[in-house]
């Protein structure tokens, strides 16, 4: 009867340890992410995914996306990626349109502000 207990003991304390331990990230490497964000802009914008300069402005030529379009890449790659991506991640890069005239965020900021949602990932909210 002793063991018993001990051994149910054990049991109970491996249980909670492992319920303790921070569930596995559902990270994804920082090349998938940027194919995401490449099919995402060029399904949205129609254009190429291979001809899109990750260090150009959304903004600018040739992409042109208005504060609308920029939106909608957001929500799709939350999304896509199963994660929410905060106000605040995109203010960081100037935000969506900045007073001082259009967005400088460029497709590799996206990158950047997917890859830190998916290793920190916040709660998504129901839309």
């Amino acid at each position: 009867m002793k063991h018993g207990f001990l051994i149910c003991m054990l049991m109970l304390i491996g249980l909670a340890a492992c319920s303790n331990s921070p569930a596995p990230q559902n990270a994804k490497p920082a090349a998938d992410i940027e194919k995401t964000v490449r099919a995402v802009i060029a399904e949205q914008l129609k254009v190429n995914a291979d001809t899109i300069d990750m260090k150009k402005p959304l903004s600018g030529p040739p992409l042109k996306a208005d504060e609308l379009d920029i939106v909608e890449l957001v929500m799709t790659l939350e999304e896509r990626l199963g994660v929410e991506i905060p106000d605040s991640a995109i203010d960081k890069y100037g935000g969506l349109m900045p007073k001082n005239g259009s967005s400088r965020l460029s497709p590799a900021d996206l990158v950047s502000i997917a890859a830190d949602a998916v290793a920190n990932p916040t709660p998504r909210k129901k839309r």
